[in-house]
């Protein structure tokens, strides 16, 4: 009898402390948040997963991380890519218009510019229409507007800046590389979803890093025979405001494929028997990627 008391103590005990590491875990994010730091938390998507059970398991509306991560909608999500889940306990969600800094938009919510771009992560002070943006409200209660602004029309403008930025990819990317990288993102991926324009910019990134190809985005885009765009001629055109996003997204640090140095289209390539050889990196969109 007293071996079943002693053995349901210890079962309470160990259930109270579990309970305890969960709400330790769930109140982390919000501590950093409320403290200084990115206004979000990063989630893997396991296969199986679907937005609704990952907004119950963070209390986000499945609204918030559908327009956050640009999703198609809340019944499309890719097993083995990364969402951005806001982790603060009141927020906007802002859609950046053309003409918007980050001050002017942090002014008008009573936030300084350098808080505003620590919550998004962001690398450099760079803005584009379309562009979506966690504003931190302070304390209270889980929830969020709907999106403050429509999104802006594309194509957007070129960066401004003349500086390169290293972000979170590691990459040092001039300006004039970084519009190299949104080209490549338009003619190979125009028309996937949004994840698959990151996955693009990423590979090429990762091209970069690789003792097996050039060490800059320039050499890579234009090692000789490594893109059908950069052959015919379609490289060249005017990148969307989705495909600029895309590429500094990537240069931030943003990865869907896992370090991939390889993508392809079967529908449009056909078989192709070294890249078949390759560990497969899965699929998103029509692309195919491997390491």
């Amino acid at each position: 009898m007293a071996k079943r008391r002693w053995q349901r103590m210890l079962a309470g005990l160990t259930v109270g402390l579990a309970m305890a590491a969960l709400a330790v875990m769930g109140s982390t994010a919000r501590a950093a948040a409320a403290q200084g730091g990115p206004a979000f938390v990063t989630h893997y998507v396991q296969r199986g997963e679907t937005v609704w059970q990952i907004a119950r398991r963070y209390g986000v509306p499945m609204a918030d991380i559908v327009a956050l991560n640009r999703l198609p909608s809340a019944s499309v999500v890719w097993a083995g890519t990364y969402l951005a889940i806001p982790s603060v306990d009141r927020y906007d969600i802002y859609t950046v218009r053309y003409g918007d800094t980050l001050y002017t938009i942090a002014r008008a919510y009573g936030l300084t510019a350098a808080a505003l771009k620590e919550a998004n992560a962001l690398a450099t002070d760079l803005l584009l229409p379309g562009q979506r943006l966690i504003v931190p409200l302070g304390g209270g209660t889980a929830g969020s507007a709907a999106g403050s602004s429509a999104p802006a029309p594309a194509p957007s403008p070129a960066p401004a800046s003349s500086r390169g930025v290293t972000g979170g990819a590691g990459v040092q990317v001039s300006d004039y590389e970084l519009r190299l990288l949104a080209q490549m993102v338009q003619a190979e991926a125009g028309g996937e979803p949004y994840v698959g324009k990151v996955a693009v910019a990423a590979v090429i990134l990762n091209r970069v890093k690789s003792p097996l190809f050039p060490d800059t985005v320039a050499g890579v885009l234009f090692e000789p025979y490594q893109f059908e765009p950069v052959l015919n001629g379609t490289f060249w055109q005017e990148p969307s405001a989705e495909a600029w996003q895309a590429a500094i997204d990537a240069v931030n640090g943003w990865d869907p494929t896992g370090g991939a140095l390889y993508f392809w289209n079967p529908a449009k390539s056909g078989y192709q028997p070294f890249l078949e050889t390759r560990p497969s990196a899965g699929w998103i969109g029509n692309h195919r990627f491997a390491y």
